[in-house]
């Protein structure tokens, strides 16, 4: 096959593979694993300027940072959302299917490079893994380079070839394992595959001086480059994610078992890697690659064979040996030694047989790639997102609702109802809200507030028309019955690309006013600043921090026992100006106007998103104790500022300062 031909047929593999890999990006997978979401708030830790070796993701286990800062760097251009994310590793799929067009050819011929290639271009899990943001998906980058910058600086044929080495060549051998040790786990297989197949060179033929030299500048880059990984991790030595890169040792025959079963019998059971029970490659397919390994023991006088023989070993006890086996995910070092052995086989099926069966072998292996790309596209686009447990792994729900927050203009506010305020990232796990951000493409939201649905409710423009979304399915059924009573005046908003009831349509300015205007003469309140009892004040009153006390739902009962639960209800609006973004409301229970006897903190809105003219209910449940003793009580409100603890002043009509708090009403606590 002349060369033109042969780039021709690589280019047309490469633009199917670019197909597979690009349709439907943004919304095939639908949704981030919880694989991804980890990589994702790795990035916005790296982003957010925590430079480490190995980050501690959870007690006692670390994982590799390099990754993530640099897709920290290179989103900063791009994006942070996940389309631009999966377009990150898309990219890099691409690539390394031309370097292991480039390795095959060079190792075995033209006819080995197009079927090493055409195997990874056209297969499921290759094409899913290139899709998914994980880290997971440069593992066959790191392999494949590696195994070029060892063919181009050692020789691997018998007649030496018309290039020498050149410092080039092991220069980039040795950067390439020096990162690859930052990057995942696999890159200390790597290395090791790496230094095998330099001795077993340097053994079984002479080498010159230069060479010799070379090999050590690239000993020395490596030993440079890996010294600051070696002292983290003799200093943090829990953290070092080597020591969890092969699974447990309870089962190793049956993990042996499973993963090579899964090459063409049954498959991963993890919907968020496969389609449950599809193997790795068809039968055929398989058979072929067992055809190449069995080539490579063969002809195991051969440095090219050995090569590939090597590295399949090498990556084989993270492939073999994985947690839950076969897990596709660990199987990514092994890909494309397999390519390779498939390729072997192509080449030596095709150069080998008889003269006259050579066209009929070429096509059916044209129509074995042709199935492939049929079997890949169908479960791919088709199959694999309808399943029930796929939607499940990758929650579509939140990322139908996250697409809907990416499409919105911003003309109408959204209320995003959840049940607890935070932003993205903080603790080790996310709520419901924090992930549904993570899937979103747009930063920053538009037109967006964030409201706590079990304790508050927030009324943007004065109730105008605006949209509520429930980040949980059940939101509306855990709600208190008080806050339920605003959200069923909602209209659900029926769209085809959103999960039924869970977006909100409103428009309660006229009630809300209705309410509002029902306190201005029917709630008071008394300033708080000294022990005696003020004149009772109607609402409005203004708050220090650009806030107005609107009034509050008067407690009908007034009468509890000690254990009791007791919820007081305050309605703020915004002003103009800028809001404290440490606000925080404190509610007290006062034996007398000055004693706290019991209290509760707390706030329901994210104050960073509020507007102004927005009107925010707070509901504050507070569980009395039990030690309280009988008699009336005071319920007293006001607002301070975390950091400094100071409180916010309380204004009369003349704007002149009267207290930091306000007495709401009493109620009698009996034996």
């Amino acid at each position: 096959m002349s060369s033109r031909v042969s780039y021709g047929i690589a280019l047309l593999l490469l633009l199917l593979a670019a197909a597979l890999r690009m349709a439907q990006v943004a919304d095939l997978p639908a949704g981030l694993t919880a694989r991804e979401q980890q990589t994702i708030r790795l990035m916005e830790t790296a982003r957010r300027g925590t430079i480490t070796i190995l980050f501690e993701e959870a007690p006692g286990r670390g994982v590799e940072m390099l990754g993530p800062t640099a897709l920290a760097v290179t989103t900063a251009f791009t994006g942070a959302g996940p389309f631009a994310l999966r377009w990150t590793f898309v990219l890099a799929s691409l690539v390394t299917l031309t370097l292991v067009y480039t390795l095959a050819v060079r190792l075995f011929g033209v006819l080995a490079g197009l079927g090493a290639m055409a195997l990874l271009a056209l297969s499921f899990w290759p094409t899913l893994l290139a899709r998914s943001i994980s880290i997971d998906g440069l593992v066959p980058l790191v392999v494949v380079v590696v195994m070029l910058a060892l063919a181009r600086a050692v020789p691997v044929y018998r007649v030496a070839r018309e290039e020498t080495a050149t410092t080039t060549a092991f220069a980039t051998l040795g950067a390439t394992l020096g990162v690859a040790f930052y990057l995942h786990p696999v890159g200390l297989l790597a290395a090791l595959g790496a230094m095998i197949f330099i001795v077993y060179a340097v053994l079984s033929r002479p080498f010159d001086r230069q060479r010799l030299s070379y090999i050590g500048f690239s000993v020395l880059i490596v030993i440079i480059l890996t010294m600051p990984y070696l002292i983290f991790s003799i200093n943090r030595p829990g953290l070092n994610s080597g020591g969890h890169l092969i699974g447990g040792f309870d089962d190793v025959g049956g993990s042996l078992l499973n993963s090579l079963a899964a090459l063409m019998v049954s498959g991963d059971q993890n919907p968020a890697h496969n389609l449950p029970s599809r193997p790795l490659f068809d039968p055929l397919t398989a058979l072929l690659i067992v055809g190449g390994v069995a080539a490579i023991v063969w002809f195991r006088r051969y440095a090219r064979y050995v090569l590939v023989g090597v590295f399949l070993l090498a990556m084989s006890p993270v492939a073999l040996l994985a947690d839950a086996a076969p897990n596709y995910s660990d199987m990514a070092a092994w890909m494309v030694p397999l390519a390779l052995c498939f390729g072997a086989a192509v080449h030596l099926l095709l150069t080998r047989a008889p003269q006259r069966l050579r066209p009929v072998l070429a096509v059916g292996l044209v129509a074995l790639g042709g199935f492939n790309l049929f079997w890949t596209g169908r479960d791919l686009l088709t199959v694999w997102p309808a399943q029930a447990s796929v939607r499940q792994a990758y929650e579509t729900d939140l990322h139908q609702l996250a697409r809907f927050l990416d499409r919105q203009t911003g003309a109408i506010p959204t209320v995003i109802c959840y049940p607890q305020v935070s932003g993205p990232g903080g603790g080790r796990t996310l709520n419901a809200t924090q992930r549904l951000i993570l899937m979103t493409n747009r930063r920053p939201l538009a037109n967006v507030r964030f409201v706590d649905c079990n304790t508050g409710l927030i009324f943007p423009r004065g109730g105008e028309q605006f949209r509520v979304l429930l980040v949980e399915p059940d939101a509306l059924d855990t709600a208190p019955p008080y806050l339920r009573e605003w959200l069923t005046m909602g209209t659900p908003l029926v769209d085809a690309d959103l999960p039924p009831a869970r977006v909100l349509e409103m428009d309660v300015a006229s009630i809300l006013a209705d309410r509002l205007g029902m306190f201005t003469t029917t709630v008071a309140a008394r300033y708080g600043e000294t022990t005696q009892l003020d004149p009772p004040v109607n609402p409005p009153i203004r708050f220090g921090g650009n806030i107005t006390w609107l009034g509050n739902e008067p407690d009908r009962d007034r009468r509890y026992s000690p254990g009791d639960e007791i919820t007081v209800v305050n309605y703020w609006r915004v002003e103009s100006g800028a809001i404290p973004p440490d606000l925080q409301f404190f509610t007290h229970f006062l034996s007398d106007l000055v004693t706290v006897a019991d209290n509760r903190d707390m706030i329901s809105v994210d104050v960073s998103y509020l507007r102004e003219r927005d009107v925010f209910v707070q509901l504050v449940p507070i569980r009395l104790r039990t030690t309280l003793l009988p008699g009336p009580y005071w319920v007293s409100v006001g607002a301070y500022r975390q950091q400094t603890l100071a409180r916010l002043p309380v204004f009369d009509a003349t704007q002149q300062r009267r207290g930091d708090r306000l007495i709401l009403y009493t109620v009698e606590i009996g034996e």
